[in-house]
């Protein structure tokens, strides 16, 4: 009982930050100032609770390297909750097995209550699924420093590029803020650097029996 409540505790925060983020946004009391680089610090300071911080040469919102997410792992449920904050997101999970863990790499991008985003996510864990009255399934765990990947990603709305993001991280997001989007107006090329063969052979197997063609990926 005491992990499905952390598992569901877990899900909750993950699905209000976004309300956190815009709380913060607007209770912030803003005035006019040349110095821009100085107003971004100061909002990330006010948001670095939240585990986002803004950039401004990009103007988007994006996940810190050390958040408090960083902590809480991942599962479907927190999938499965986030419409019910009004984050609605095509979401695509690709699970495999490599070097004695079971690995979750999952997509995202969607509306966000009132920002358009994606994400890219790298779980893993070495535990066996959780088999309860509330949650049957595969809880992954944050992984370490050294397991994190080369991820990268060009979100476009309607064909135009709104977004670009990359970084050697464990979760890389972006999330533009007042933007409206259906899931169908956007696409997302996402770009994932192995550190060997093995790992990315055992991806794209995955991503071949979950129903992808060689004519939707590359490889190299």
């Amino acid at each position: 009982m005491p992990t499905i409540l952390l598992i569901i505790g877990a899900a909750i925060l993950a699905a209000v930050i976004v309300v956190l983020i815009i709380w913060r946004i607007r209770s912030h009391r803003f005035h006019p100032d040349p110095d821009k680089l100085r107003q971004q610090r100061e909002l990330n300071a006010d948001l670095k609770e939240t585990g986002f911080a803004y950039e401004i040469k990009g103007d988007y919102f994006y996940s810190l390297m050390n958040c408090w997410q960083r902590q809480v792992g991942y599962c479907r449920l927190y999938d499965e909750a986030a419409p019910l904050f009004n984050m609605i997101m095509d979401c695509e999970p690709i699970t495999f097995s490599y070097r004695g863990k079971r690995w979750l790499i999952e997509l995202w991008k969607g509306q966000y209550g009132i920002t358009t985003g994606g994400e890219i996510g790298v779980y893993n864990t070495i535990r066996e699924d959780v088999d309860t009255d509330e949650f049957k399934g595969t809880f992954y765990e944050n992984i370490g420093n050294k397991e994190m990947l080369n991820l990268s990603f060009v979100l476009r709305r309607n064909g135009k590029v709104i977004l670009k993001r990359s970084a050697m991280h464990w979760w890389l997001t972006g999330f533009k803020l007042g933007q409206f989007s259906d899931t169908d107006m956007l696409t997302m090329d996402a770009k994932i650097v192995f550190p060997d063969q093995g790992m990315k052979d055992a991806f794209l197997k995955a991503l071949i029996e979950i129903g992808y063609t060689k004519k939707e990926y590359s490889s190299g």
